[in-house]
């Protein structure tokens, strides 16, 4: 995430990010970055294997093949951008 240190008519702004966002002067700038996170290759091979499994069962799954911890919501929203439904 990158912080655009600019004021409101392209002015320098200065101090730190919560001074600038209780000024109204931080503007966050999201850049997708277009590729997949290496857990949701894990997570598609999991498909394959455990087609059955709930969406805490792929997170539980997850958690033992890579020992990343991930919340099911996540599993859900990647599941939902690769059309598993």
């Amino acid at each position: 995430m990158s912080f655009l240190r600019s004021g409101r008519h392209g002015e320098a702004v200065s101090g730190t990010a919560p001074q600038q966002h209780r000024n109204n002067t931080l503007h966050v700038l999201v850049k997708p970055t277009g590729r997949m996170a290496a857990y949701e290759e894990q997570l598609l091979k999991q498909l394959e294997t455990h087609p059955n499994a709930t969406l805490t069962g792929h997170f539980r799954i997850l958690e033992e093949a890579t020992g990343l911890t991930i919340w099911f919501e996540t599993v859900d929203r990647d599941f939902t951008r690769h059309g598993v439904t």
